[in-house]
């Protein structure tokens, strides 16, 4: 690759979802980063009605990345989850600036990710998953009462907090199974847990690791650490080497050994972790307005 080919650079941004706008703002914000400091920058949008441009011209995404060396996905929530541009990069040789398919999808699909933890003994909350495609009244019935109310019930492939459903009987559980299956999804069927919710916002800059925590509850100096330590070790474990929010609760619980009886441990239970967040917005927004790594430092320091 040629030195000036290796500063050309595609910002995809846009949507179908409701976080549209989102996205379109956090797109045109990084493409003015890049420019500013010297890079060829295409843009490409994805429009509401599903079709593509490039720089305004109407074009297939996957004829619109054979002549691009680098890719930033500022697709966020749903859009930029279901892996559709990491995939075509893939084919097309072109390299991601963030995350590839397979930390995607596996970020994206809440059975994937509670598989891949269990296996890593990594807490998340209990549940079972409910699948259109085979669903009889028995396996409704077992999921109920191996998960026993209260329950949460969400798609399995879902981003923004959207068709979730706390439910409390039979009634409501039949419902929102219905109601999610009408989205032509699977369904998460899922214990919900009582505790502080914290989040963990973590990335690497040149070749260090960056972790930020921040919860709207009180949080004491060790709740703090472990929490941060807690986002670092699964960072790790599942090899993420970008950027990922990850969304915890933390619980405590009587310490069960003889030599801790009477004090309390906290436990970790991991909701969520998301890979295609704005940079821009929200918390996340103000860590790189405060933090000791500007925005610009970090989407820059991505081009070697």
């Amino acid at each position: 690759m040629t030195k000036e080919n290796s500063r050309k650079i595609a910002i995809i941004h846009g949507g179908v979802s409701h976080e549209r706008d989102k996205s379109v703002l956090y797109g045109k914000t990084i493409s003015k980063i890049f420019k500013d400091a010297g890079n060829n920058v295409i843009e490409i949008h994805l429009h509401p009605n599903g079709s593509w441009t490039k720089d305004g011209k109407i074009e297939n995404l996957e004829n619109a990345l054979n002549d691009i060396p680098n890719v930033w996905n500022a697709l966020v929530g749903e859009d930029g989850e279901n892996g559709l541009v990491e995939q075509l990069c893939a084919k097309c040789k072109v390299k991601v600036l963030g995350h590839g398919s397979l930390h995607t999808e596996l970020s994206a699909n809440k059975k994937k990710i509670k598989d891949t933890l269990k296996q890593h003994k990594i807490k998340s909350p209990y549940s079972k998953v409910l699948s259109h495609k085979n669903i009889n009244s028995e396996e409704l019935k077992h999921a109920y009462q191996m998960v026993g109310l209260p329950m949460l019930l969400k798609p399995v492939q879902d981003s923004g907090g959207r068709n979730i459903f706390f439910v409390n009987n039979f009634g409501e559980y039949t419902n929102a199974v219905e109601s999610i299956f009408k989205l032509g999804k699977e369904v998460l069927v899922e214990k919900p847990i009582e505790g502080k919710h914290i989040s963990c916002f973590v990335f690497s800059h040149k070749g260090l690791l960056h972790a930020h925590v921040y919860s709207e509850e009180k949080l004491e100096r060790e709740e703090f650490l472990q929490v941060r330590n807690e986002a670092l070790f699964i960072h790790n474990t599942l090899a993420f080497q970008h950027h990922v929010k990850y969304d915890f609760v933390m619980r405590p619980t009587p310490n069960p050994s003889p030599a801790g009886r009477g004090a309390v441990q906290n436990n970790f239970y991991l909701i969520e972790a998301n890979t295609h967040s704005s940079l821009l917005h929200d918390e996340v927004g103000e860590i790189f307005k405060k933090g000791e790594v500007s925005l610009s430092e970090y989407l820059l320091g991505k081009i070697v």
